[in-house]
């Protein structure tokens, strides 16, 4: 039973046999007196499937101003395309999204502040589809959102 392929720590299945069908065959002819009673796990570390809602790229960029009575900040965050496991074990996929947000604040006095936000700067638009880019599922579109507000702090 020795040079059967067995995945024990520290070793590694090897792949080079006329196909992942042999591996099962000879594991499973090991029965229970093998070193896998409960079964056997087989694993090919060349092919990563992906994760569901990981995407490969992301990232977050801010700029600000704060001093004294002024507080600015522009912030873009980026995702690369991603895979989402769907319903019925029908995959849904996204695309690559940027998106841009702007904020600023003004302090009047020490009670009254003004603010005014601009959310979406770019009208970023959500695509997502199922095996296909052109078979679209979903596109959702959220326009640009200008907010101005007023805070009162009373002590």
């Amino acid at each position: 039973m020795q040079g059967i392929p067995v995945n024990l720590v520290g070793q590694e299945i090897p792949t080079d046999f006329v196909g992942q069908r042999d591996i099962f065959d000879q594991l499973a002819a090991l029965g229970d007196d093998g070193p896998l009673p409960n079964g056997f796990e087989l694993l090919d570390h060349t092919v990563l499937l992906p994760i569901s809602n990981m995407s490969e790229h992301s990232g977050n960029i801010s700029i600000f101003y704060d001093k004294g009575p002024l507080n600015m900040r522009l912030a873009g965050n980026y995702r690369s395309e991603y895979y989402n496991a769907g319903e019925l074990n029908w995959p849904k996929y996204f695309d690559d999204v940027v998106r841009a947000d702007f904020s600023s604040s003004y302090k009047i006095t020490k009670n009254l502040k003004v603010q005014f936000n601009i959310n979406n700067i770019l009208k970023t638009v959500s695509h997502s589809y199922r095996i296909d880019p052109q078979l679209t599922d979903r596109s959702s579109y959220s326009d640009r959102i200008f907010t101005l507000g007023m805070s009162y702090r009373f002590q």
